[in-house]
């Protein structure tokens, strides 16, 4: 199977003054004093290389989201969202069971963090496992030397392609219709026998309970999954709470009721992890193995998606012959990606996509710089409407174009993405056409020719 990107045409305007802007193929001459002639024509000798990429790897940890649920659609495929999580004991002091304590409640507290993608009006099924493999840092896969490693992986991390051993019947269940814009919270029952052996080891001052190093031992952490759904929900992973809830009989004969509250580790080892079915999608042939699709073999369909890896990657091949033209000035190079309007879709445009500088080896070291001003460049999602007018993305070039030509960004290419926290801690998509009746990414330039 080819691994090769797709070449296709894309129309430059070529423009000397704005007032001719009209011109749509080589128009009068126009002389101006003793200069020489000046006049407008539209060409098609810039192409683009495109594709879809997946990237090697995507960090999921420290994002402060845990990503729950599972979407279903026949462009993108199936994509399953599953997040581990570690818990760490309570403080002695405030671990004290009173010796005629009785269970009463065993509880995990999820807070929305009002994000989501999909279809929340399908009825979801939780579930939470216990892991039963130590939860281990990782460094990034495969090479390790600096120019292998993405600019956005910073140390080491656990990935969307990261998993732990668990057990096969989880300690939680919970079927819900979750409501993420509400702010609220979802309660999650654990199961009561775990509850009741936390109580008694408690009230016994276990070993295991008396440091986050015993603890992490005894419970390694946990991982919940979903089996039901069309959606994926985010929650807050730094206010993540377990509470056992006790009765006692206090001294004066009354029956008394108190908890004691476990929280989320430090995010490090907070993770989302990604499953992907694409054998009924024009991705099919994408794999770990097979990291490149040409827009040829998706019935040109390019692709990029958050949380998965997957990016548009291009390339410009004649761009720089195009700039070596004689008699010819390049005033601004734009690129411009269009997409449908998403007003019906259960699956919104992403606010904003950037583009990343990848090396020969298609590993993103940088983001495009802001074309001649400081900081990295990113483009606003731009709504289009509901009566066929597309949304849009703008990029400017300029500075890429000539630093290309200098020899700066030889063998590179752009990899078009949602911006990096996107890229780590969402599922935000996008989906764009190189055909020629409904052409997504336009390259235009601007230019005078004397």
């Amino acid at each position: 199977m080819r691994n090769t990107a797709t070449i296709y045409r894309l129309t430059c305007l070529a423009i000397g003054f704005p007032f001719l802007l009209a011109a749509c193929k080589k128009g009068p001459n126009i002389s101006p004093g003793n200069q020489e002639e000046i006049h407008v024509e539209t060409v098609d000798t810039v192409t683009v290389k495109a594709s879809t990429f997946l990237l090697d790897s995507v960090p999921t940890s420290n994002q402060k989201v845990i990503l729950m649920g599972q979407t279903d659609d026949k462009d993108f495929g199936k994509l399953t969202a599953s997040s581990y999580l570690q818990i760490i004991p309570p403080a002695q002091s405030d671990a004290v069971i009173p010796k005629n304590a009785t269970f009463d409640a065993f509880i995990i507290v999820l807070k929305y963090n009002k994000y989501f993608s999909g279809d929340t009006l399908t009825s979801q099924k939780f579930a939470v496992h216990r892991l039963t493999e130590d939860m281990v840092l990782r460094k990034v896969p495969g090479p390790i030397e600096g120019e292998e490693v993405p600019v956005y992986v910073k140390g080491q991390a656990l990935y969307s392609t990261t998993t732990f051993k668990q057990e096969t019947t989880p300690i939680g269940n919970l079927d819900l219709q979750v409501k993420p814009a509400s702010g609220d919270s979802v309660i999650i029952k654990l199961n009561e026998t775990l509850g009741r052996e936390f109580l008694d080891l408690m009230a016994k001052k276990d070993q295991r309970f008396s440091s986050e190093e015993e603890f992490l031992k005894y419970f390694k952490g946990m991982v919940f999954k979903t089996n039901q759904g069309n959606s994926i929900t985010g929650f807050k992973a730094d206010q993540v709470k377990m509470y056992l809830s006790y009765n006692y009989i206090d001294p004066d004969g009354f029956t008394q009721k108190k908890r004691v509250t476990f929280s989320g580790k430090a995010t490090d080892y907070q993770f989302n992890h990604f499953d992907t079915d694409r054998s009924q999608t024009k991705l099919k042939a994408l794999s770990r193995t097979n990291r490149e699709i040409s827009s040829e073999l998706t019935n040109q369909q390019l692709f990029l998606q958050g949380g998965t890896g997957l990016v548009t990657k291009l390339k410009f091949p004649t761009l720089v012959n195009f700039m070596n033209e004689s008699k010819k000035v390049i005033n601004k190079i734009e690129l411009q990606i269009e997409t449908k309007p998403t007003y019906y879709s259960i699956f919104k445009a992403p606010p904003s996509l950037l583009l990343w500088v990848a090396n020969s080896a298609n590993v993103p070291k940088a983001v495009l710089p802001n074309n001649y001003k400081q900081g990295d460049q990113s483009a606003t999602f731009e709504p289009g409407n509901d009566v066929g007018s597309p949304g849009k993305y703008r990029f400017l070039l300029t500075q890429y174009a000539d630093e290309l030509k200098k020899g700066t960004y030889k063998n590179t290419s752009l990899m078009l993405s949602v911006p990096a926290d996107q890229l780590l801690g969402t599922v935000n998509r996008a989906q764009f056409s190189t055909s020629d009746t409904a052409l997504s990414i336009k390259l235009i330039i601007t230019y005078t020719k004397y």
